[in-house]
C-alpha cells in the first residue's frame, strides 16, 4: 500500500484531497495507505485510474459520489455481508470473526451485524483460534428480506 502513499505524494496532494477526488473520508485513505483497511478490486481500479490520470496530466474522471458502504444503508448491506459469510465459509470451512469480515467487504460491519442479529439472521459465538480472537458470524438459515 505504500505505493498509494508514494504516488499521492509525488503528485502534492494530501489525504484529504485524495479523498474528495474519490468521495470517501480521509481516514479512509490512512487506512488503505497503512494496509488496515482492505479495497475491492472495484475501488482500487477507481483509484488507480484516478492517479494514472492525475500523473499523465489529464482530467480525473469525476468522483462517483461515496462509495457504496457511504450510501447503502444497514438493509442494502445485509446481502453483501451475508454474501461474504457464506463464501468465507465454502473456503475456509469455518465461520469468519468480524474484523475478517470487514476486511473482506471493505467496509464497516459492527452495526449492520448487530441489526441482523436482532433480526435474527446471524448468531454469534467467542472464538479463539490462536492467531485470532473475536466473535464468529455464522447464519442462521432465516431469510433476507
Amino acid at each position: 500500500m505504500d505505493d498509494i502513499r508514494n504516488r499521492r505524494l509525488a503528485l502534492g496532494l494530501s489525504q484529504a484531497a485524495l479523498a474528495k477526488l474519490m468521495g470517501v473520508n480521509p481516514s479512509t485513505i490512512h487506512l488503505w495507505e497503512h494496509g488496515q483497511r482492505g479495497m475491492t478490486p472495484g475501488i482500487r481500479k477507481r483509484l488507480d485510474a484516478l492517479l494514472t490520470a492525475l500523473e499523465q496530466g489529464k482530467q480525473p474522471p469525476p468522483p462517483k459520489g461515496v462509495l457504496p458502504h457511504r450510501r447503502q444503508g444497514t438493509l442494502e448491506k445485509m446481502p453483501i455481508i451475508a454474501g461474504f459469510i457464506r463464501a468465507y465459509l465454502l473456503k475456509h470451512h469455518i465461520a469468519p470473526v468480524v474484523s475478517e469480515i470487514e476486511r473482506g467487504v471493505g467496509f464497516p460491519v459492527r452495526r449492520t451485524l448487530e441489526v441482523m442479529e436482532q433480526k435474527g439472521l446471524i448468531a454469534r459465538s467467542f472464538s479463539d483460534r490462536g492467531y485470532t480472537k473475536g466473535r464468529t458470524i455464522r447464519l442462521t438459515g432465516k431469510e433476507l428480506q
